[in-house]
């Protein structure tokens, strides 16, 4: 009696022992499982992340920017498809005024990157040609005179710049401005220009073509 009394409860310990064990083990499969699942989603998360910041500096190296004033409904700085003829200038800054000298500049004309273009109202072509200044002679679309040129510091403060001035940088448009400023005011200041690879879409090639165009010193 008492050897089948032990028989049993050394099966009860084996049978515990073997639940015991197997659970163990599951778990360690299961944890295991979970960190290979949080790897690849992080991988993936970011290789999209990666992915979004490539095609966004590919649109923006197949647009140019330009600044469009005077005798325009909506003086700004604009971002147009590369090639983009002054007609199309115009039709983003929401057309001529009533007031504009419409034939004093050739609407054909190509744009560049950088470009001001000020359009003119019939009273001021009307005094340019009385001064006997021609159309050529004022200022025509094209890319105005570079920071070694003119010796003058171009360079925008991203601790005090405004949406429209973060524009002005080559390859900030205005999803990556509105980063920024959302970026300084959570944070507060930029330190340095370096600390503006923290805000997001903002990094790499990104920060290389931006980092010459900007400054946190005072001017």
């Amino acid at each position: 009696m008492k050897k089948i009394r032990k028989t049993v409860l050394l099966s009860i310990i084996i049978v515990f022992a073997t639940v015991l064990c197997t659970g163990c083990a599951n778990s360690t499969e299961t944890l295991v499982l979970t960190q290979k699942e949080d790897t690849k989603e992080a991988d993936i998360k970011e290789r999209e992340a990666e992915e979004e910041e490539e095609e966004e500096e590919k649109e923006e190296t197949e647009k140019i920017c330009v600044f469009i004033c005077g005798a325009v409904n909506q003086e700004g700085v604009y971002y147009l498809e590369k090639g983009a003829r002054l007609y199309e200038g115009i039709e983003a800054a929401g057309g001529f005024t009533e007031a504009a000298d419409t034939g004093w500049h050739n609407q054909a004309a190509v744009l560049e990157d950088g470009s001001k273009i000020q359009i003119y109202t019939v009273e001021e072509t009307e005094a340019f040609r009385q001064e006997g200044i021609r159309e050529e002679q004022t200022q025509i679309p094209g890319k105005e005179e570079t920071d070694s040129d003119s010796g003058e510091d171009k360079t925008v403060n991203i601790n005090k710049a405004s949406a429209e001035q973060l524009q002005t940088i080559p390859g900030i448009g205005a999803a990556k401005a509105e980063a920024i400023l959302t970026y300084r005011e959570n944070n507060g200041m930029f330190s340095s220009v370096d600390e503006i690879q923290n805000v997001p879409g903002i990094k790499g090639k990104t920060y290389e073509k931006i980092q010459p165009y900007i400054t946190t010193e005072e001017k």
